[in-house]
């Protein structure tokens, strides 16, 4: 690699982590003054503010308001990976390929989250919130079964895809909330854990709570393939 090279991937780099620390940092302020004042309380004007942005920055974050306080960026990150993944039809399973797709949603993310708890009691006082995830899981749950039903040459209403998708969903949404129970917990040492180490990214050591992420991910879809499989 060149200089030039070298030069241009570190500015990528730290545009990405300033990018990063933007969602962080407006994710949190959403948050903060929603618990403060209750959703209809406050504007998104008020969320700039907080952190230092405009309110046209804010939108090139979050669709709306209420997506802010859940931290759901506008960006799909399914459509990222799907060439990857349904390149995967020829030669891995089903459940392996699900597990990578999974995977890699993750490691394209500078933050982990790791304050589901939090969150879900903010989400219990404000019924605009749970409204909002509901339709987003559908629309989130209805993409990934045409993905799965694309891969495996099923119709895309096909009950199996809208059931793999199903149960993707749910080893996600449990691992985060274990996650979030224990987030200082560094993942466990398990050398002989191949699964723990499918699709690990190259480079530096992990956070902590990524590689935990990663490992509790694995473990889940390695218990489903033994369920199911």
């Amino acid at each position: 690699m060149n200089d030039g090279a070298r030069d241009e991937e570190s500015v990528g780099g730290l545009r990405a982590r300033r990018r990063e620390a933007t969602y962080a940092a407006l994710t949190a302020e959403a948050r903060r003054l929603t618990a403060e004042r209750t959703l209809s309380g406050v504007t998104v004007e008020e969320i700039a503010d907080a952190v230092g942005v405009s309110r046209r920055t804010v939108f090139n974050y979050f669709q709306t308001k209420e997506d802010a306080v859940l931290g759901v960026r506008d960006e799909d990150l399914l459509a990222e990976h799907r060439e990857a993944f349904l390149d995967t039809a020829d030669g891995q399973d089903l459940p392996g390929a699900l597990r990578d797709l999974v995977l890699a949603t993750f490691d394209a993310m500078e933050h982990v989250p790791t304050d589901g708890e939090e969150l879900i009691e903010l989400m219990h006082g404000e019924p605009a919130l749970l409204r909002r995830m509901d339709r987003l899981h559908a629309d989130r749950h209805r993409q990934l079964a045409a993905l799965i039903a694309e891969r495996e040459g099923l119709d895309a209403e096909d009950a199996f895809a809208a059931t793999a998708a199903g149960l993707v969903g749910h080893l996600v949404m449990s691992t985060m909330r274990e996650l979030a129970a224990d987030p200082l917990r560094p993942a466990d040492a398990d050398p002989d854990d191949s699964a723990g180490a499918a699709g690990a990214p190259d480079g530096p050591a992990e956070a902590p709570s990524r590689a935990r992420l990663r490992q509790l991910l694995a473990a889940r879809f390695e218990h489903a393939r033994r369920l199911f499989g």
